[in-house]
């Protein structure tokens, strides 16, 4: 069986597929597309949020020839089990702006797709049972007033007020953050390929009867490539 890697790749003249050995099925929201292409300009290997993701944003700039090929079905890894938790800060300015995009991208998904990808902004509690970690979150909260993202420091009373299950003698404090929340993995993957198959891009479910499978990783003029080969 084919263990999906999520990769990106971009040789110089775009991929060609050799013959596959093995038998294909094709995704549901591939529109139709029974055979992968015999170039593309970029494949993905791996459909889970991040390959979804990543189909998404390269069709969104423009690509259209781009393929993402996942050995079992959308969100068969670890996606389909996750959390979906969407924070909206962390402890670095990079994740931040990266969060921020990923939100603006939830807000605007159901208009472009029509499909909802169930995300729900119910707000996010960072809770804090020790003096050192509620430095920690206090530190965050200045972070987040640097980038323009509203957060709140609440006592243990405030946060029992907030939520009431909590037991406010456990802790020292918490920050409170109105907009975090929580996605529907496979609602986040469906439309994010709705959206990239409507703008020409393909998604394939492949099953291989090969034994062994490499992805194997080259360097070229500072850029890191890759090439998928099979025995």
């Amino acid at each position: 069986m084919f263990h999906c890697v999520k990769s990106v790749y971009f040789p110089n003249g775009g991929v060609s597929f050799p013959r596959f050995h093995g038998a294909f099925r094709t995704h549901r929201n591939s529109r139709n597309y029974s055979t992968l292409p015999s170039k593309a300009d970029a494949v993905i290997i791996g459909g889970g949020s991040i390959g979804c993701s990543t189909l998404y944003h390269l069709t969104k700039l423009g690509l259209k020839n781009v393929v993402l090929l996942e050995a079992n079905k959308i969100t068969a890894g670890t996606t389909w089990h996750t959390a979906g938790l969407v924070w909206s800060l962390r402890p670095n300015d990079t994740d931040i702006q990266l969060l921020k995009i990923t939100r603006e991208m939830l807000g605007r998904l159901e208009e472009e797709t029509g499909v909802n990808p169930g995300f729900n902004m119910n707000g996010g509690l960072f809770l804090a049972s020790t003096k050192e970690r509620l430095d920690e979150y206090k530190r965050l909260h200045t972070i987040g007033k640097a980038f323009g993202i509203y957060s709140e420091m609440l006592s243990p009373l405030e946060t029992k007020r907030l939520y009431p299950l909590l037991d406010e003698k456990t802790l020292y404090g918490t920050m409170y953050s109105p907009t975090d929340g929580n996605v529907d993995p496979s609602g986040l993957c469906s439309a994010l390929t709705r959206f990239a198959t409507r703008n020409g891009a393909t998604v394939s479910v492949i099953v291989f009867s090969l034994p062994y499978i490499f992805i194997i990783f080259y360097s070229l003029n500072d850029f890191l490539y890759s090439t998928l080969t099979w025995f």
